[in-house]
């Protein structure tokens, strides 16, 4: 199991990590560091997990620590053990399944992603689902699918994709 303990408004880009991955929120690491208004705290670019598992054990005194992944492939991901209730989190254009049940997290957002297998969402303040077209860029897309070796776009899309289920 690998642990990331993210930097704020520090990205990570591009990592392909074959081992499961958990990523531990920690006040000590928003400590002292300056609110920047209108920016992502943590951000995930181009990366594969194969498990993600996102905790958060302590309150963070920090206005908002908004978590982004963008352009992802995440083969199974669990958000359950959430303490603060500051933490947004947001998937765009992520290929992804799992869980997030999380009472305390402020938002999950899901902007152009692709279910593998389903995504349940349990008990959530607010979740925002968007399809849009004005952010949709094909060859992200097309670099995600080559390095997860999927050639036939058309097959993976009919045969992966199963639901979204949400329980308030």
């Amino acid at each position: 199991m690998r642990i990331i303990k993210p930097k704020p408004y520090v990205p990570i880009e591009a990592q392909f990590f074959k081992e499961p991955v958990t990523i531990k929120l920690h006040a000590a690491d928003f400590k002292g560091v300056a609110v920047i208004p209108g920016q992502i705290a943590v951000s995930f670019q181009f990366c594969f997990f194969p498990d993600l598992f996102i905790e958060n054990e302590e309150d963070i005194d920090f206005e908002e620590i908004s978590l982004i992944f963008q352009n992802c492939f995440v083969m199974n991901l669990k958000v359950e053990n959430i303490k603060s209730k500051n933490i947004s989190l947001r998937l765009h254009a992520c290929v992804f399944a799992g869980r997030i049940s999380a009472p305390k997290l402020l938002a999950v957002g899901l902007n152009n992603c692709l279910l593998k297998y389903g995504i349940t969402l349990l008990n959530l303040q607010k979740v925002e689902l968007s399809y849009t077209t004005e952010n949709i860029y094909p060859y992200w897309w097309k670099q995600l699918f080559y390095q997860l070796n999927i050639k036939d776009l058309k097959s993976f899309l009919t045969k992966e994709q199963r639901g979204l289920t949400t329980h308030d």
